[in-house]
């Protein structure tokens, strides 16, 4: 037992403790370097020294793989094919039914509001459609409006030519 009575943390690993020594040897070789002190240049020899050392020697270090959770005891289906003819609500598989009536109305409300809102897309659709039709008749429209325009225009500066040529200007 520790004198703070905590419970203890495990045992110090010597690869994160030199990781960690070596780390504090080059921020204090960076201090020095800063300031213009003396021996920045041998700090940072040394604590780079020391991490390309321990970098080395955890390429070469085997870890033991650990679960995070027991999932075969939340979900016996993982482990036993027929655990799930166990669980409420499910007639003897994984997918085989929902366990909750309110999940099954909250699935079915959403396939309805899904129905709905292509429902609306498509008649969405549809108005630009037809607007699409109104607008191409009115760009025809007024490309026959101009071209009459620009007879009109011709017209006029002939009758002009003429009125000029008979007043004699």
């Amino acid at each position: 037992m520790s004198l703070n009575n905590q419970p203890s943390q495990g045992k110090l690993d010597p690869i994160t403790f030199f990781y960690g020594f070596g780390a504090a040897i080059v921020l204090i070789a960076s201090m020095f370097k800063f300031v213009g002190w003396e021996y920045a240049t041998e700090l940072f020899i040394v604590g780079l020294a020391i991490e390309a050392v321990v970098f080395l020697v955890s390429a070469f270090e085997r870890t033991k793989s650990e679960k995070e959770y027991a999932w075969e005891n939340v979900f016996p289906q993982l482990v036993d094919k027929n655990a799930s003819s166990n669980l409420p609500g499910s007639a003897g598989g994984i997918n085989a039914g929902i366990a909750s009536p309110d999940l099954q109305q909250k699935f079915d409300q959403l396939g309805q509001q899904v129905q709905q809102m292509q429902q609306s897309l498509q008649a969405f659709s549809n108005h630009l459609d037809k607007n699409a039709g109104i607008a191409s008749q009115s760009m025809q429209s007024m490309e026959n409006m101009n071209q009459e325009i620009q007879k009109y225009n011709e017209h006029l500066k002939r009758l002009n030519q003429k009125f000029s040529e008979l007043s004699g200007r």
